[in-house]
């Protein structure tokens, strides 16, 4: 993505509420809450520097998407059409609502759905000793309430072990 497209992304992001604000909202997110979302929602949007040094605690799981998509795949015989654009989808009747979904998935035999992918080392590992984190099942959730899917596929590596689990629709 060129910087020019990061900041339109990053512009059109301020213009509703994403399934990765949903954490937020609700007071479960790694990132902050309700404060932090509110100033990212109405501060100006800044581009970061493209040569500034990767932090890959922030960037493993963009770096393993494509991955985990390749991996999907081939342990689910489907086809998923991986949203390398960062394409943001908006709710078709309440427009403050998007996502940004990792995959979608038409011909799943199951029936139309999309996927989530995750990943997770060391410590970070233990947000999921229990289960999805509440964080990225609301995600999960938004994605289906914008497609209007009844399930949603979510794939995941904890220190780098691979995990899919189906997410239905609460």
């Amino acid at each position: 993505m060129t910087a020019e497209e990061r900041l339109r992304w990053l512009l059109d992001r301020q213009k509703g509420i994403g399934g990765s604000d949903l954490g937020m909202l609700a007071g479960v997110s790694k990132y902050g809450g309700v404060e932090k979302l509110y100033l990212s929602k109405t501060s100006p949007v800044t581009v970061e520097d493209p040569d500034a040094p990767i932090a890959i605690q922030l960037e493993r799981g963009h770096y393993l998407e494509p991955l985990m998509v390749k991996i999907y795949e081939q342990k689910n015989g489907v086809k998923v059409f991986h949203n390398t654009s960062n394409v943001l989808a908006w709710h078709p009747i309440d427009p403050f609502m998007f996502v940004t979904p990792d995959g979608l998935i038409p011909n799943h035999p199951d029936g139309a759905t999309g996927l989530e992918i995750k990943t997770a080392v060391g410590e970070g590992c233990r947000k999921w000793d229990d289960g999805i984190p509440a964080e990225y099942y609301l995600q999960i959730q938004q994605c289906m309430n914008v497609y209007g899917y009844d399930t949603w596929e979510l794939a995941y590596l904890l220190d780098d072990v691979y995990r899919q689990i189906t997410v239905h629709r609460d």
